[in-house]
């Protein structure tokens, strides 16, 4: 982490001589219409241009990495979970283009000064979006659940998962694909273990005793499908078999089927089948 902290040193001591130059000094260098005329002051000055740059540039260098690595956390989630709820991280991509928006705002107030505001962008509408910027990450945040909360031993097989994703994996060979697979198959059709609602890739592991790394290439790599895909769509057969035969609730039908949540219940139902459970039990002869 050392390396993030690396330009820290140097902007103290810039911001320090900011801050001892005289009052005359400083106002030439950052109000008044004249150039700075002495070496202390150009150097300065200068000093402060290339610094402004390096912290944009490494802003924007940090915001895409925020936005890939939230992006590869949420294609993570689904190889482990079938239930994404409390997990995913869409806030943090919501806050960091809140932050090129305020970028944009405040370098539109830098460069136009008061000439616009009377359409109420000014130095008062950045610090406006800064407030909200520090909401949105103290609201989230608390609130905000692990993403693996799972035990050492959990986590330590999860990243096995992981690390064995990002990689062409050829430990299985097609017989032993189709095996697993089987296996994976039974577990659903006879043990119904996808109604389980805290179901995820180590629990299957176990059940199934094979290594949590091997079911997520099978089910990748044989099945064509991730794991979140794979018990989510096993719930919503089951679920349209309720609804058709069964005066049952939505709601406790979504609760029957394996889902935490009607919310969670509808956004599967309407992404497998382009439609709500009541338009589809209404549809139903």
């Amino acid at each position: 982490m050392l390396k993030h902290f690396a330009i820290v040193p140097v902007v103290l001591c810039l911001s320090i001589a900011l801050a001892l130059l005289p009052a005359k000094d400083f106002q030439q260098m950052f109000f008044a219409s004249e150039p700075v005329d002495t070496p202390w002051l150009i150097t300065l000055a200068m000093a402060f241009a290339f610094f402004l740059v390096v912290w944009f540039l490494l802003s924007c260098g940090y915001v895409f990495s925020i936005f890939r690595r939230t992006l590869a956390y949420h294609k993570n989630i689904r190889l482990i979970y079938a239930d994404e709820s409390g997990r995913k991280l869409n806030w943090v991509i919501i806050t960091s283009a809140l932050m090129i928006l305020t970028w944009v705002y405040a370098l539109v107030v830098l460069a136009l000064e008061n000439r616009l505001a009377h359409l109420g962008i000014s130095e008062t509408g950045v610090l406006g979006l800064l407030s909200l910027i520090v909401w949105l990450v103290a609201h989230n945040g608390i609130k905000q659940q692990t993403g693996f909360g799972e035990t050492t031993e959990a986590n330590t097989e999860i990243a096995h998962v992981i690390k064995a994703q990002a990689y062409e994996r050829s430990a299985l060979r097609k017989k032993d694909l189709q095996r697993i697979a089987a296996k994976i198959e039974t577990a659903v059709a006879q043990d119904q273990i996808h109604l389980e609602s805290d179901l995820n890739l180590v629990k299957l592991a176990k059940h199934i005793a094979e290594p949590p790394q091997y079911i997520s290439q099978t089910l990748s790599q044989h099945l064509n499908t991730t794991f979140f895909d794979f018990i989510n769509k096993a719930r919503i057969d089951d679920a349209r078999q309720l609804l058709a035969t069964t005066d049952h609730s939505v709601l406790d039908i979504a609760y029957a089927t394996g889902f935490n949540s009607r919310s969670a219940f509808y956004k599967a139902f309407k992404n497998y089948l382009n439609q709500t459970p009541s338009e589809y039990r209404a549809n139903c002869p």
